[in-house]
């Protein structure tokens, strides 16, 4: 059992400070940000990644909450995209967490192709997820790639290309052989995008990466940079796996299920580079406190997620089918 100090707990919140600080220095001449133009090709790499194509099926599901303004946008670049790339087969499902607004009465009114699962209340952005993923599970058994996107669409549909293609590397290098059509056949792979974008402000360029900084001080090594990337592709067996009875269940639970994939169930995990814009209307920034406060309330969710299995509070059983 690993010892957490409270000297260690104080560095990484110093750190997370010591960048907020940074960021909001008006006009800070030394802030320089450049933005590589080598991202991965969203061109196809070889046939064989077509190949999975013509037997996947592939489920997106998006979580909204009040999304009424930008979710419409969204669903249609999806939809178009998903039909003319990945056939009749594959599926997109809408998580409405409880909205008050008519983010419900859109997608239903203007999106027959697109299934809505309605909760009764806003349980948060993981709850939502998780119950989106047992309903593809449950529901749509032949499914074997299961997206996880935001419902403003910051990140392009075309980037699946990208993800898709480091999805198909892990599969066919874990099974030794070409990639398969049967679900069962697939070992638990996770693929995370990192954000690169030319539309970030050096502010929130600054405290994304304060606090992926402080995330990897707090959690330890998570395989990946960018944890809080809403552009996340999962083998079914591990979605179902990493979403089942989470403890964090709001803008924190992506820490939860990477933590769980790396320490409690050793899932394979990839992170790839993808295109990023950032949208208008972020419900981070419009709720009480603005970015900083939740930032830091998210950091000690962090904390508490690195004390409370350390201790063994929390764990998390294999789903059993």
């Amino acid at each position: 059992m690993q010892s957490i100090s409270m000297r260690h707990t104080y560095v990484c919140l110093h750190l997370w400070l010591a960048s907020f600080s940074i960021a909001f220095l008006p006009q800070a001449s030394f802030i320089h940000y450049s933005v590589g133009n080598q991202l991965l090709s969203t061109k196809w790499a070889d046939e064989r990644i077509q190949n999975f194509i013509n037997v996947a099926n592939v489920t997106i599901v998006i979580p909204a909450y009040n999304e009424e303004e930008r979710i419409g946008p969204t669903l249609q670049s999806y939809s178009s995209y998903m039909r003319a790339r990945l056939g009749e087969s594959s599926k997109i499902v809408v998580v409405d967490d409880g909205s008050t607004d008519g983010t419900c009465d859109l997608v239903s009114g203007s999106f027959n192709d697109i299934e809505l699962l309605s909760l009764p209340t806003n349980n948060g952005k993981g709850a939502a997820v998780a119950a989106g993923i047992d309903h593809v599970c449950n529901f749509h058994p032949s499914c074997n790639a299961i997206l996880v996107a935001d419902a403003d669409g910051s990140a392009g549909i075309e980037n699946i290309d990208t993800m898709l293609e480091a999805f198909i590397n892990v599969l066919e290098g874990e099974t030794a052989t070409t990639v398969r059509p049967t679900v069962d056949d697939y070992p638990p792979v996770v693929v995370v995008g990192k954000r690169e974008s030319a539309s970030s402000s050096p502010a929130r360029l600054l405290l994304r990466w304060g606090f992926r900084m402080t995330v990897s001080l707090l959690a330890g090594d998570l395989k990946v940079s960018d944890t809080q990337c809403g552009f996340k592709l999962f083998t079914p067996s591990a979605a179902q796996t990493l979403y089942t009875n989470l403890n964090l269940k709001g803008w924190t639970h992506d820490v939860e299920v990477l933590y769980r994939a790396c320490n409690l169930f050793q899932h394979t995990i990839r992170e790839v580079p993808i295109q990023w814009e950032d949208r208008e209307g972020s419900k981070l920034v419009k709720s009480p406190g603005g970015v900083v406060g939740i930032s830091f309330i998210m950091l000690c969710q962090v904390l508490w997620l690195r004390i409370a299995y350390e201790m063994e509070w929390w764990t998390a059983a294999l789903h059993q089918d």
